[in-house]
């Protein structure tokens, strides 16, 4: 009878809204979720590279002019000078994928659709921030679709205990109060709304379905996995492992370079000093008076002075750093420091050895992950535009009922 019809209408309606979804949960929830999670990982990967890369290139710069080291440091520069403003770009990529208030980067579940909590999720920055905690982008979407997947289920149950429950409630005690040869249901509430013959009741019934559906359904449904490229982090982490091998490197060779490295060696020094003695002689005068006074003797002194050479001789220590060894020191010194020299030579050749093989390959390993961005702005599902608690009245009027019935 038209009344079945109507109570099958209803419950149809409910079961199209789990439909939409329950058959394809796990797959649905592992694409939009996952791709959200990598997003996440591989956005704070990025900052962390583009952080390391910078302070690799820092590290170089400093060594470019540095003989032995020089050569490689200055590949280092070239190939980190290139990577730099590409990683920039990448990061700025993701970034825009997923734009979030720095303060606010924690999903709201409760404000995603199909019903939103208005009471919590009205306030700024409202619920179309709060259910991805985002404010746009591809991989915002997901965030908003996880976001509906992980409390969908028991939002739906609530819509179907509430004015949707009730509105299939009257339709089916409706039902149950008529026959076959009778399809009036006096006592009834839809009979006491003028929603009197199982006709009304029918069109009421497929006008719920229909507002049900234009507000759910026909936005959304089926929702469709998540096509999109999977996130590779195991290929970006054996680039970011080159990185750290060759940040090593620089930070050991820097390291070796700052060493002191001290020789004593001998120094003389020699000057003169006047040394002067008193000299005592015999000396003999006579008086110079008119009349004869006679012969005096006696001793007469000088002080004689004369330069004395004197030397001393000490070992002195003397330091350096390996750098200021390696830019240059001539002669003695040269030939001091010569063995330390040469076991700072094989020291740096052995510490370098691993860069040169490798940093002409790491743009390659670093950049080559980061295509997958490229493929995350392909999501163009919006379910932010989902509102089930608009689609019905929030109770049961006759007035509501009498519309309903009167729709073809």
């Amino acid at each position: 009878s038209e009344c079945l019809k109507a109570a099958d209408v209803l419950v149809g309606a409910q079961n199209e809204l789990y439909g939409c979804w329950k058959e394809k949960f796990s797959e649905l929830k592992s694409s939009f979720c996952g791709a959200m999670d990598g997003h996440e990982q591989l956005s704070d990967k990025l900052l962390t590279l583009l952080d390391n890369v910078q302070s690799v290139q820092n590290g170089a710069k400093l060594l470019q002019h540095v003989p032995y080291v020089g050569p490689v440091a200055r590949i280092v520069v070239r190939v980190t000078s290139q990577l730099v403003p590409q990683l920039q770009r990448r990061s700025d990529q993701a970034k825009a994928l997923r734009e979030q208030y720095t303060s606010l980067r924690e999903p709201e579940p409760e404000c995603c659709p199909p019903i939103v909590n208005s009471a919590r999720c009205s306030a700024y920055p409202h619920a179309s921030y709060k259910c991805g905690a985002c404010k746009s982008g591809s991989m915002c979407r997901a965030a908003q679709v996880c976001g509906m997947l992980n409390t969908l289920e028991e939002k739906l149950d609530a819509f179907g205990e509430s004015i949707f429950g009730e509105l299939r409630t009257y339709v089916e005690d409706y039902a149950a109060k008529t026959t076959r040869i009778d399809d009036k249901a006096p006592g009834s509430f839809l009979a006491g709304c003028g929603v009197d013959t199982c006709t009304k009741v029918r069109r009421a019934a497929e006008f719920i379905r229909q507002q049900v559906r234009d507000a759910f359904w026909n936005k959304v449904c089926p929702l469709p996995v998540l096509s999109v490229p999977s996130i590779n982090l195991g290929g970006l982490s054996t680039g970011m492992g080159f990185l750290k091998t060759i940040a090593s490197v620089v930070n050991k060779v820097s390291s070796v370079l700052k060493q002191q490295k001290c020789v004593s060696y001998p120094k003389a020094s020699c000057w003169t000093e006047r040394k002067c003695t008193r000299v005592c002689l015999p000396c003999c005068s006579h008086g110079r008076r008119r009349r004869w006074s006679g012969f005096r003797c006696g001793s007469c002194c000088h002080n004689v002075c004369v330069p004395v050479p004197k030397c001393r001789v000490w070992f002195e220590k003397v330091c350096f750093n390996a750098e200021m060894i390696i830019k240059g020191l001539h002669g003695v010194l040269y030939s001091l420091f010569k063995p330390i020299m040469d076991g700072i030579q094989r020291v740096i050749e052995t510490a370098l050895s691993p860069v040169t093989s490798i940093v002409n390959s790491l743009m390659q390993k670093l950049l080559a992950p980061l295509n997958v961005l490229d493929g995350l702005s392909r999501i163009d599902l919006d379910i932010m535009q989902v509102d089930l608690s608009r689609a019905l009245p929030s109770s049961a009027t006759c007035s509501f009922l009498q519309e309903a019935s009167r729709s073809r």
